[in-house]
Order: C-alpha cells, then sequence, then structure tokens
C-alpha cells in the first residue's frame, strides 16, 4: 500500500497497538494516587503515551497530529502539577478537554463505522459537562447552585473518559481489524 493512499481501518495492525497505547495513557491519566499533595503515577507519563499513541495514527486522521500537541502540553504541564499543584490544575483541565474532543474527531472519521456515533456522543457528553463546570463557576460566584452543577459536570467528565478509554481499548482489539483473535 502506498503511503499516498488512505489507512484502511482494517489493514492496520500498527493502529490498534497505537490505539490501545492511548488507552492505556488515558488510564494512567485518570489514576491518581497520592502520598499528600505528590501525585505517585504521574499524569506526564500518561500524557507522553497518548503522544506516541496519536503520533502513530496521525497517518490515520489529521486530528491525532493535533492530539499529540495537546498531549505533550499537557505531559510538560503535568510535571509541575505533580509537584506543585495549584494553579494549574485549571489550565490542565482545559488541555485535558481538549484532548478528550479531539481524540473524540478523529475516532469517529477512523473508528469501525458502528462505534462512530458513540466517540460523537463522548464529545457531547465532555463538552457539555465543562460547560455545567463553568456555569457553576459562575453561579458560585453569586452564591447559588454552583455545588450541585459541579457534581454534575465531575460525573459527565468521568462517563465520558471511562467511555473514550473503553472505545479506543475496543478500537485495539485484534478482532476488530480483522485479524486472528490470538490463542489463549
Amino acid at each position: 500500500m502506498s503511503s499516498a493512499q488512505p489507512v484502511d481501518h482494517l489493514e492496520d495492525p500498527v493502529g490498534a497497538s497505537s490505539a490501545r497505547l492511548v488507552a492505556v495513557g488515558l488510564l494512567v491519566v485518570f489514576i491518581d494516587i497520592r502520598i499528600d499533595t505528590f501525585d505517585l503515577v504521574s499524569d506526564a507519563i500518561g500524557w507522553l503515551l497518548v503522544a506516541v499513541g496519536a503520533r502513530r495514527l496521525v497517518p490515520r486522521h489529521a486530528a491525532y497530529g493535533w492530539v499529540l500537541i495537546v498531549a505533550a502540553v499537557a505531559a510538560a504541564l503535568a510535571l509541575p502539577l505533580d509537584l506543585a499543584g495549584g494553579a494549574l490544575a485549571s489550565l490542565v483541565g482545559f488541555v485535558t478537554t481538549l484532548a478528550v474532543v479531539l481524540l473524540c474527531a478523529a475516532g469517529a472519521a477512523t473508528a469501525q463505522p458502528a462505534r462512530r456515533p458513540s466517540f460523537r456522543r463522548v464529545a457531547v457528553v465532555t463538552v457539555v459537562a465543562s460547560c455545567l463546570l463553568v456555569l457553576g463557576i459562575a453561579l458560585a460566584r453569586t452564591g447559588s447552585a454552583g455545588p450541585p452543577l459541579f457534581g454534575l459536570a465531575a460525573l459527565g467528565d468521568l462517563v465520558a473518559y471511562l467511555w473514550l478509554i473503553g472505545l479506543m481499548w475496543a478500537e485495539g482489539r485484534p478482532t476488530t481489524l480483522g485479524l486472528p483473535a490470538a490463542a489463549g
């Protein structure tokens, strides 16, 4: 296959391992084991895994190139956040939301046809949860309805994030790629 032709999902075993690498990276970012304020499982490691997986997926869709850039920025921001916490948390939250939406855009364009609507739904849930968070912040400053919106936003983000991890993992299954399943 020439490099000028689009990469067919069913003929891309490298894409399978790369999709799973992205899923594992997102899971590492999700896991938060702390001693006092120090994160034992650095988010920077997870973001680097996402960046490597996204780099390998760039031939499938240009949006993975943007995921690579956003993941690299998130990795750079995660190190000082792991050490100091504080003001960078909002910026890292924004970068995480951006990475999730970009992964959803790329997934919606390249995933198995049956899974494409799920990638779109994850993007919608992520954007709605982010809007609820911003609205909750605004309402909290006025003294009304902030905490319930924070809880709803957190729940939406949690659902979307875990859903995306599952979708990326499923994209890496050998049977999804039309390859024989590994014998157990």
